[in-house]
């Protein structure tokens, strides 16, 4: 992850290229929205949220004028994804999902299915923030179909905890611990010893 100064540094970076690309190839080419998108991230972490909703909304303007109907998908996706996680995901959550919705119905579509994981993995994130449990966990569970995650299996077992499913919560943490041994005390989880010492029924499930 970069830091603040890196960030600042890429921003400049940034606006220097993209002048250089609007002089040489005008102000709408597909490569500038390429700039256009890396700075909307750029200015979404340096905490910038009006120029980076700018950078993101022409960047989009950019790829819609693309002649091939996959690259603009999935360019459009990339935008709709940025957008979600690096400028709505803490000032408007349900703009947030709608972009996330977006991409992963686009990716589904277009049969990409780890593409898709992804989406559902990040909107599990967005409505785990957002104690939002149920859902959460569902999207997680999807993810982990296509996408072996343990990040995603403790959060999805953080949301069984809260949903009271103590059993299924503790097959999740297992989970993600076969596949990094420490992530629950990575993601600063001290739930699998208390529910380990509860008196649980024996219940099945399938987590992958």
């Amino acid at each position: 992850m970069l830091e603040r100064a890196e960030w600042d540094d890429a921003d400049v970076a940034l606006q220097n290229w993209l002048q250089s690309t609007i002089s040489i190839q005008g102000p709408e080419s597909f490569m500038l929205g390429e700039g256009l998108w890396m700075l909307g991230v750029c200015h979404g972490k340096q905490g910038r949220p009006v120029e980076a909703e700018a950078a993101f909304s022409q960047a989009e303007a950019c790829f819609r004028n693309h002649p091939s109907p996959i690259l603009r998908k999935e360019k459009l996706c990339h935008v709709k994804e940025a957008k979600a996680l690096y400028f709505y995901s803490d000032i408007d959550p349900a703009a947030a999902r709608t972009c996330l919705e977006y991409s992963l119905n686009t990716w589904l579509e277009m049969g990409a299915s780890a593409n898709a994981a992804l989406m559902q993995f990040n909107l599990g994130n967005l409505l785990y923030k957002n104690g939002e449990w149920e859902e959460a966990a569902a999207y997680f569970k999807q993810s982990l179909e296509e996408r072996k995650d343990a990040t995603a299996c403790c959060r999805m077992a953080q949301c069984l905890y809260r949903l009271g499913r103590n059993a299924e919560a503790v097959t999740a943490f297992r989970a993600g611990e076969a596949l990094q041994p420490g992530i629950a005390i990575q993601e600063g989880l001290m739930l699998l010893p208390k529910l380990e010492s509860m008196d649980q029924p024996t219940m099945e499930f399938d987590l992958f």
